[in-house]
This record gives C-alpha cells, structure tokens and sequence, in this order.
C-alpha cells in the first residue's frame, strides 16, 4: 500500500510538473488542486479500485490507481511525462 501511494504521488507531481510547462492556467491549477487534495486525504492514496464519479477529482484519482496498478503503464506513463 505505501509502495502504491507514493507511486501515486510522483505521477501526480510529474503531471503536475508536465502541465505547468504548457500554456493552460486552469489544467494546471487543477492538478495543483488535485496534488495537494492527495496531500491532504492519504487515504485516497491507497485504494486500489474505482471511485465514484460523484467525488471530488473522480476521474484524476482512477486514472491514476488505473496507471499504478499495472506496471508497465506506469512505467510507460512516467517514462512519457520525464521526457517531455
């Protein structure tokens, strides 16, 4: 379980971080939102199955349990966010 929120972690901070450099002020104030909601609720960092899409950040929170779950697609999925 710790080893899947800190995986969780560092996607977020990599998304994060990969937005920024873009053009898009409201993308990137939504995963800043999304980062420190994490920070906040650790528990959300170790479920490993789907929220509701009713919660807050639904769709930011299963994808990423989807991308650490399998290890190649969050090996891929970090891999494309360091690079670019």
């Amino acid at each position: 379980m710790v080893k899947m929120a800190i995986k969780k972690l560092y996607l977020q901070w990599l998304q994060m971080n990969y937005v920024k450099r873009g053009s898009n002020k409201l993308r990137t104030e939504t995963e800043k939102r999304v980062f420190r909601y994490l920070l906040i609720h650790p528990a959300k960092l170790t479920i490993d199955y789907r929220v509701d899409s009713n919660e807050k950040y639904a769709k930011n929170l299963n994808v990423l349990t989807t991308n650490v779950k399998n290890d190649k697609l969050y090996e891929i999925t970090k891999k494309r966010l360091k690079s670019a």
